[in-house]
């Protein structure tokens, strides 16, 4: 998936939320907390699924673990709330890709050439 690919994405998913909820950042906490069935702060990969599922229909697997990935600062392999809030909440999303994701995936495309 190209960054031009997952900005676009990162865009409709912010835009249909931002026009669901009046005041966005509300409406992303009880979004998100309705989603963390085990109630850890954090949205697992199944909880993330559904999640996006909900907004984005028709979204693949791939482009999901790629959010995934862009969301993931701490490289759990699941979404922290004070993460995706911060993300979600900035004017750069939709718009640019998150110096942690570039770093990430330049370290991983380092690791795989060595």
């Amino acid at each position: 998936m190209t960054d031009e690919q997952l900005l676009k994405l990162e865009a409709i998913l912010t835009n249909k939320i931002r026009d669901k909820y009046s005041n966005v950042f509300t409406g992303l906490k009880k979004a998100f907390a309705a989603f963390d069935l085990d109630k850890s702060g954090t949205l697992d990969l199944p909880e993330f699924t559904r999640f996006i599922q909900c907004y984005v229909i028709g979204v693949k697997e791939n482009e999901i673990d790629a959010l995934v990935r862009m969301y993931d600062y701490s490289e759990a392999g699941s979404v922290k709330n004070s993460d995706f809030l911060d993300r979600m909440l900035s004017d750069d999303a939709g718009v640019t890709i998150p110096h942690q994701y570039k770093t990430l995936m330049e370290s991983r495309k380092n690791e795989s050439e060595n």
